[in-house]
């Protein structure tokens, strides 16, 4: 009877392993920027210690609920290999000692294995991933059918900030900046070029590897500022790198701070931080000096801003697609509307890559129609 009970032990254990590698057989292994990394892992956390792990929460936005479907997947896979690992190794360990201690572990851990297993199973049933990408759209959303959420996309964008925000605030929002801030060169690049908070963090990109924003002061007195975007899809999408060039002495002290900095170091430099999260609650509390009736600046206000800033510059279309990064002219939509930007002192913006014209095209077709609709009512 003992032995048919060992034999029962040994093929639940089996089993559980059989069912952890068909698990991760539905989940694609991807590659993702360092922030995107750290984010996905805090989402997953935080979803495995709800009482039941599901992508959708009730009034959960749209976004919310596609990093918790991406961080699901991805955390997932992460997890459950790290543990199957841990069982090769206990394996092989007992194989080579037959220490009754490594099975006791083994057996423990398998015992975890199981739980995940168990917990994991549904939430991936719900919310598979798309293997290739793209959407069935034969099906109603998930989100749509359950979330229970009535606001708008885009609700929350940061662009909705700047109409509460005075012409020239970002030069008010400079002169907050102890002169002996850490983050200060970080800083005044957010505030002049229109770069993530994470492009100023050295690391991997799906493009390669980058050592931060490179500014330089260029033969005619004009600013250079070079970014390698997070958001490539491993290069087949988005931008190996974009910038922007800026006239100091027309975008005002900001500017006039880096171009010195940039003398300073024998004619350019490398601006680069070591943490977003850090970076991000600077700029927070010097807005919060600057701007004590609110409304809260982060570093999605400066991108903002400096979107709008650059649709006044070049027009909206590639010029402004390049200096964001952006492989189309459709995204710019989402942020800074042109009536709250200003030319200041961007010159020129360019890219890796020339940036796929949709809005402007479809911009046109609708004029276009509308013109000779009114025509032929004439």
């Amino acid at each position: 009877m003992q032995d048919v009970q060992k034999q029962h032990v040994a093929i639940e254990q089996g089993d559980a392993v059989v069912a952890a590698r068909a698990l991760i057989a539905k989940l694609p292994e991807r590659k993702c920027a360092t922030s995107t990394h750290q984010l996905y892992v805090r989402t997953f956390y935080r979803m495995w210690y709800e009482p039941e792990i599901d992508a959708i929460r009730p009034g959960i936005a749209r976004d919310t609920y596609q990093v918790r479907r991406a961080a699901l997947h991805y955390g997932a896979r992460r997890l459950i290999s790290s543990v199957l690992k841990k069982l090769d190794e206990l394996s092989a360990s007992y194989e080579a000692d037959r220490d009754p201690q490594r099975l006791q572990e083994y057996q423990t851990v398998v015992l975890v294995l199981e739980n995940m297993v168990r917990r994991l199973t549904p939430a991936i049933d719900r919310d598979p991933p798309l293997w290739d990408d793209k959407a069935d759209f034969s099906q109603a959303s998930r989100w749509k059918a359950e979330s229970g959420c009535t606001k708008a996309r885009g609700a929350g964008s940061k662009k909705h900030v700047l109409p509460k925000l005075p012409r020239n605030w970002i030069s008010r929002f400079w002169g907050h900046v102890p002169t002996g801030h850490k983050y200060r060169d970080a800083i005044a690049v957010l505030s002049i070029s229109p770069a993530r908070v994470g492009e100023v963090v050295p690391g991997d990109r799906p493009s390669g590897f980058s050592d931060g924003v490179h500014v330089a002061l260029d033969g005619e007195g004009l600013l250079t500022l070079t970014h390698a975007p997070q958001k490539t899809r491993g290069g087949k999408y988005g931008m190996e790198f974009a910038g922007v060039k800026v006239d100091p002495e027309a975008e005002g002290p900001t500017a006039q701070y880096l171009a010195e900095r940039c003398r300073e170091e024998g004619g350019a430099l490398i601006v680069a931080v070591q943490s977003p999260a850090a970076l991000s609650k600077a700029i927070k509390r010097i807005g919060c000096r600057a701007f004590p009736d609110g409304p809260a600046i982060t570093p999605n206000v400066l991108r903002s801003q400096r979107i709008a800033d650059a649709k006044v510059a070049f027009g909206a279309g590639e010029k402004v697609a390049q200096a964001a990064g952006q492989c189309t002219d459709r995204t710019q939509s989402k942020y800074g509307n042109v009536t709250h930007g200003s030319r200041s002192g961007l010159r020129d913006a360019f890219s890796s890559r020339t940036p796929k014209l949709v809005a402007v095209a479809r911009a046109r077709d609708i004029s276009s129609l509308r013109k000779n609709s009114l025509t032929s009512v004439i």
